[in-house]
């Protein structure tokens, strides 16, 4: 490939790992981008090695696509003109849907406390994604709230609580 984008908000394991895994391997790829739903990690994604970053959530296909060629060494850019959609991406319910289904499955498997934080960067690309701020909020508290090393109990009965309510609110 030309171009590898790695989220920093794997589940099971550390994209700034990956990117450095990657930036320094003998046949490396022209471009690392690494995205992420925290804008405060893309000093982490250049510090391990990418060339770039994507903040998420992405407002459009023509903004991705600046994004890219413009992180690509001019040699190997595509010349011409590369028209495409300014339209504003909506996230597809169904998606979404699945989303809150895996949120909440992970919730409700108990996997340990360093899933929270996963579930925290998670819920709040989604939410922003979808326009929706009372989640944002909550995943925002969450993490706020484990960094200062705050109860965070009721924080996760909320987002549990908002989450169902939006698989309920689905299933109408």
């Amino acid at each position: 490939p030309n171009v590898v984008i790695i989220d920093l908000g794997l589940p099971d394991g550390s994209g700034a790992e990956l990117i450095d895994e990657l930036a320094h391997a003998s046949a490396r790829v022209d471009v690392i981008l690494g995205m992420s739903g925290d804008t405060g990690t893309e000093s982490v994604a250049r510090a391990a090695g990418a060339d770039g970053f994507i903040a998420k959530p992405i407002a459009n296909l023509g903004e991705f696509q600046q994004i890219v060629l413009a992180a690509m060494p001019e040699n190997t850019r595509t010349k011409g003109i590369h028209p495409v959609s300014d339209e504003t991406i909506c996230p597809d319910p169904i998606a979404l849907q699945d989303d809150f289904v895996h949120i909440s499955d992970l919730m409700t498997l108990n996997r340990g406390e360093d899933m929270l934080d996963y579930i925290a960067q998670f819920l709040s690309g989604i939410a922003r994604t979808a326009g929706d701020t009372e989640l944002v909020d909550a995943a925002k508290t969450l993490a706020d709230h484990r960094d200062q090393g705050l109860p965070f109990g009721s924080d996760i009965a909320r987002i549990a609580g908002l989450v169902h309510d939006r698989i309920d609110q689905a299933r109408v």
